[in-house]
Order: C-alpha cells, then structure tokens, then sequence
C-alpha cells in the first residue's frame, strides 16, 4: 500500500528550515570536530535533520526560490541528496561545518525570507 506525502504550504517548510537549525544547533553547541565525529548519535541526528532542511528547500516554489535567490537553495538540495543517497559515506568534517557554520548564514536569510513574505 502506498501512502501520498501530505500536501504542506510552502511556508510551512521555511519553519520546518528553521526547527531543523535549531535542533542542529542543540546537538552541536559546544562540541568540537573531534566530540563530534566521536558521537554516532549525534552525527545521525545532525545529518538527518540536514536532510530535513534540503527536503523542505525543495518544496518552496520555483518563484520563492527564484525571488530569494542569495538562499542557495540548488545546493542545499543537493546536500540532501549526497546525504540521503550516499548515507554510506558521510564526511563528518563536511557536516559538522555545515552544522557549525553553514546554517548561521541560511536561518538569517531565511528569517528574512519571513519577514518580506510576512509570515
């Protein structure tokens, strides 16, 4: 039996970004590189919560994405792929800069986003 994916406005998935950035951060503040990779919990929940983020970018319309184009929306997805496609071989390194790094850049563009649309 095969069961449709729920249909959820856009808008919902820029709040889905910005949980899954809060969590991200949870699980990371304070570690460092080597606290990190020494946890597998961690870095699972981390990377899936990544994945959550490119899944949810993919769901914005076209003309969002286009509108707010300093989101790097192509490659936020393509992170998720590399992660959910080659689950087999993570770079730790990669997806604790991400984690550390990457996402203070994207919750401010994406607070952003918020504010112009107004939700």
């Amino acid at each position: 039996m095969t069961r449709s994916m729920p249909i959820r406005d856009w808008r919902l998935r820029i709040d889905d970004m910005l949980s899954a950035i809060q969590t991200i951060r949870s699980y990371t503040a304070g570690l460092s590189l080597e606290a990190f990779r020494a946890d597998r919990k961690t870095v699972d929940a981390t990377v899936r919560n990544i994945e959550i983020i490119g899944e949810a970018a993919n769901a914005v319309p076209h003309e969002i994405r286009k509108r707010y184009a300093a989101i790097p929306w192509r490659d936020i997805r393509s992170m998720r792929n590399i992660l959910a496609h080659g689950y087999f071989d993570v770079d730790v390194t990669i997806a604790f800069m991400v984690a550390t790094t990457d996402l203070n850049s994207l919750e401010t563009e994406l607070l952003a986003l918020k504010r112009s649309e107004r939700i």
